[in-house]
């Protein structure tokens, strides 16, 4: 008896150090591989999630001829633009630090440590300002939807029916003055533009100009290009990253 009382304790004694062990790794692998993002969190305080979209009041259901009332707190917004805030979220929750806190445009409040804006100018106002304050050279001319930063233009190329064939990301990054206030706005040509940033400051190599800019705290402007077919993008990459 007591030799299967002593097997059996040091058999949950080894279960339970390679179950701390496999999550110790998990959790060095996740710092390895999103250091970059660790070092946007603040240590305390709100990180808010501006999150873009139309101004939907009412519609007419498919079968219906009456409108509907949209509840005000029911955003309507462009599919990849809610698929790119879903990974961001999901990736601030896997990293166990803060819970992340989303907003409209008018609840905006300009005193959280990181605030990160999605969507461009014609449906994120928030993203507009703080583009037009940090990287004043940048815009995007709606609706024709070309963006330019000083002399260099964007626009999407499209095929004979008119559906994209890529769009432009663009992953900006500024501090405030004071320093205690970071913000990031992930944006597009188009609404695929945005889930493109997206994919592009998540998967950033060890090593590379943009994940040395976000940990050191310096102001910069990153393009991001990619693929488009349907509904799904591919082939994203960093095309050029300027500094304000």
């Amino acid at each position: 008896m007591r030799d299967f009382l002593v097997s059996l304790l040091n058999g949950l004694l080894l279960a339970g150090l390679g179950a701390a062990a496999t999550k110790g790794y998990e959790a060095w692998k996740r710092h390895r591989e999103n250091g970059h993002l660790y070092s946007l969190l603040p240590k305390k305080g709100r990180v808010q999630i501006v999150v873009p979209g139309f101004d939907v009041k009412d519609f007419i259901p498919l079968g219906s001829t009456e409108r509907a009332i949209v509840p005000p707190n029911l955003r309507a917004m462009p599919m990849a633009e809610g698929g790119a805030i879903a990974q961001v979220v999901t990736m601030l929750n896997s990293l166990g630090r803060l819970d992340p806190e989303l907003v409209a445009p008018d609840a905006f409040q300009d005193n959280c440590p990181l605030t990160i804006s999605f969507g461009g100018p014609s449906v994120n106002p928030i993203s507009g300002n703080l583009l037009h304050t940090y990287f004043p050279s940048f815009t995007i001319k709606y609706p024709e939807h070309i963006a330019s930063y000083g002399s260099t233009t964007y626009e999407p190329a499209r095929a004979a029916d008119g559906s994209l064939v890529e769009d432009y990301g663009f992953i900006a990054s500024a501090t405030a003055e004071t320093g205690r206030r970071r913000y990031l706005v992930l944006c597009g040509v188009w609404s695929m533009g945005t889930q493109i940033a997206t994919d592009a400051l998540l998967d950033l190599p060890r090593g590379s100009e943009v994940r040395g800019d976000l940990q050191g705290g310096t102001a910069f402007l990153a393009v991001a290009h990619g693929t488009v077919h349907g509904l799904s993008h591919g082939n994203v990459r960093i095309e050029s990253v300027r500094h304000s």
